[in-house]
């Protein structure tokens, strides 16, 4: 099967059958020794806990796996409280490595402080490289069709579509929709845009932008849209609707448009792209008052990703969109 039908199986396992794919996995390679289930240390229980010989000192390593079977990303929160367990088990001295497994992905944010926290992540893309295939056939069907050495974009491509793909539509995890879609505009356009910042408001803290992305591109498709569009920053607003945009969020985002302010141009990510009162909206804040504001859906969202991951220009879906508009008028 292909990886992203691996994806969907494993997150279609149950908690606890997702934990003992695990724990076959690590049994079944040649790394670890004993391989235990809910392993109490003081005051706190682990999911699995495996011995590693090292061959060369001699010394025997424990391997403490949190094991995560979640819909939704890892977040910080969750984050923290396995470096809090992690924490407890350096203190008593002991040689250790701690690994946080997760059947979906972990956000970028969440990355950040395993890395400073000393914690291994395996995903779905670490999983599918580790599993035998004898395993993967016995709880998914059959063998996942993966190539052993991905390019480090294309590993972070897999993850930024699957990403997107785990994240419900709605009100409720509006938040987790924004912060990946500040995720993936870092992939796609930074450089040569800066990092992007988020919740930014004016002085008057009256019209609040999701996300900015300041454009100092010395040439090239974003220089030319600072030329035309006065889009010194690049501001995103993030739109988590279950169904097409309408011509609110249009209005809304007009509003934090000015020449001498952040410029002209904005981008509004929405799951489902524009409907029709929306369109209508684009035409007259472009025509009335030269607002550019481009609309993009999870499809051209997850095309710009794997444009991106082959090392093409992710913007040209953005000047697509912007010729279409334009020539439609």
């Amino acid at each position: 099967m292909r990886f992203e039908e691996f994806q969907d199986r494993l997150r279609a396992l149950d908690a606890q059958t997702f934990e003992k794919f695990v724990f076959d996995v690590l049994r079944a390679t040649d790394r670890f020794g004993d391989v235990r289930f809910s392993v109490r240390v003081e005051h706190c229980e682990y999911d699995i806990v495996a011995v590693e010989k090292d061959a060369l000192a001699g010394t025997p390593t424990s391997w403490y796996f949190e094991v995560k079977h979640w819909k939704r990303p890892v977040g910080v929160e969750v984050v923290h409280e396995v470096a809090y367990r992690f924490q407890q088990l350096r203190s008593h001295g002991a040689v250790v490595r701690f690994v946080l497994v997760t059947s979906g992905v972990v956000t970028a944010n969440a990355l950040k402080v395993t890395s400073v926290q000393g914690i291994e992540v395996w995903d779905s893309p670490k999983l599918a490289q580790l599993a035998p295939a004898r395993v993967v056939e016995e709880y998914l069907g059959e063998s996942v069709d993966l190539p052993r050495e991905e390019l480090p974009e294309q590993k972070k491509a897999v993850r930024l579509s699957y990403l997107l793909d785990s994240l419900a539509q709605g009100k409720a995890p509006a938040l987790d929709y924004q912060r990946a879609v500040a995720d993936i505009l870092e992939f796609l356009f930074c450089p040569p845009l800066e990092p992007p910042a988020y919740e930014v408001s004016d002085a008057a803290r009256r019209n609040r932008r999701d996300i900015i992305l300041e454009n100092y591109a010395p040439d090239g498709f974003w220089a030319h849209l600072r030329t035309q569009y006065r889009a010194e920053y690049v501001v995103v607003d993030a739109k988590n609707y279950a169904g097409p945009l309408k011509k609110q969020p249009i209005v809304e985002v007009a509003h934090y448009l000015k020449p001498y302010g952040c410029g002209m141009f904005a981008i509004i990510s929405s799951r489902k792209g524009p409907g029709p009162s929306a369109q209508h909206a684009m035409r007259e804040q472009w025509i009335g008052a030269g607002k550019m504001i481009i609309v993009v859906s999870d499809i051209d969202i997850k095309e710009m990703i794997r444009i991106r991951a082959e090392g093409g220009p992710p913007e040209s879906v953005i000047r697509a969109k912007i010729a279409a508009f334009r020539m439609s008028l």
